[in-house]
Order: structure tokens, then sequence, then C-alpha cells
């Protein structure tokens, strides 16, 4: 009973230890982000997702998007992780680790929020936003 109860710790550490090295590495790709947005660095930013997001949005479409939640709401002054999850997603888009970030952001011109979905392959580090939404009042206006 206490070796299975050894080997029950074992594997649920070595889960938790990969769920958090995705966390940090989903937060250092949406720090990136961020920094490149304040900037406004649309070429940093334009490569940081990954070819799954441009499969479903071609570039051009989400430069134009990009560029229309722009005008409205500027630039990110500040932004403070409020909500995180990760989960491990396997398919026909691959499988590895799915972190998704949601940030309190605060712009230049509004206030809203943006959810980053981060896609870590397995066996990898090349983490690459799989998703993006932006939420603010302004963008209604």
């Amino acid at each position: 009973m206490l070796k299975r109860v050894a080997c029950v710790l074992v594997v649920m550490t070595g889960v938790a230890c990969g769920f958090s090295e995705a966390r940090q590495e989903g937060e250092k790709l949406a720090e990136h982000y961020f920094a490149a947005a304040q900037r406004g660095d649309t070429a940093s930013i334009f490569k940081m997702y990954d070819d799954d997001f441009y499969k479903t949005t071609a570039e051009s479409k989400w430069r134009d998007m990009y560029g229309r939640i722009r005008s409205k709401v500027a630039t990110p002054r500040s932004h403070t992780l409020s909500r995180w999850n990760v989960s491990n997603m396997a398919g026909t888009a691959g499988a590895g680790h799915a972190v998704t970030l949601v940030y309190d952001v605060e712009y230049e011109s509004a206030r809203g929020t943006e959810t980053i979905v981060v896609f870590i392959p397995s066996g990898t580090n090349s983490a690459g936003i799989r998703g993006h939404n932006f939420r603010s009042d302004a963008l209604l206006q």
C-alpha cells in the first residue's frame, strides 16, 4: 500500500511540475507580447502566433483586426494577470500544454481584458500564441 501511494505522489508531482513550467513559459511569452505592444512593435507581435493560429485566421486578416483594435484602445499601459489555467491537449493540432492567461489591461484610452492562449507542444519550449481575445467597451463604440 505504501509503495502504491508513493508511486501516485511521484506521478502527481511530475504532472504538477509540468503544469508549473507550462504556466511560467506561457507567462513569459505574454510578457514579451505586452512589452512589444507597448513599443508598438507589431512585427515582433505577429511572429509570436503559432502556425495553427494562422491556419484559422489569415495573417493579413489578423493584422487588419489587430490594427482596428489598437486604434480603439491604443497601447497597453499596464496589465495584471487575473486568472490562468493549464490543460493537457492532444489531437490533430498536436499534443502539449494549453496555457490560458486572462489579463486585466489598462490601455491609453480604455480598460479591458485580454485572454491569451499559449500552446506549448510536448517535448519543446517553442511556445506560440494559439488564441487571443480582446474585451473592452471601447471596442463596441
